[in-house]
């Protein structure tokens, strides 16, 4: 089982699942993979770059 990690946030938009707290990135209320800090970095790293223009990965 992993760790629950200290969060923070400026925004105050929390996601609960599963008795874990995650970040909502995009304040859709959803876990998306890329917010699920029990995924790979990798995996994470790939649904973030999916979901971007091309515009945002030009930046």
């Amino acid at each position: 089982m992993t760790t629950q990690p200290e969060l923070g946030s400026k925004t105050g938009r929390f996601i609960e699942q599963d008795g874990q707290t995650f970040r909502d990135l995009d304040g859709d209320g959803a876990l998306s993979p890329f917010e699920d800090w029990r995924l790979p970095a990798a995996e994470r790293a790939r649904d973030l770059v999916s979901r971007m223009t091309t515009e945002e990965k030009a930046g």
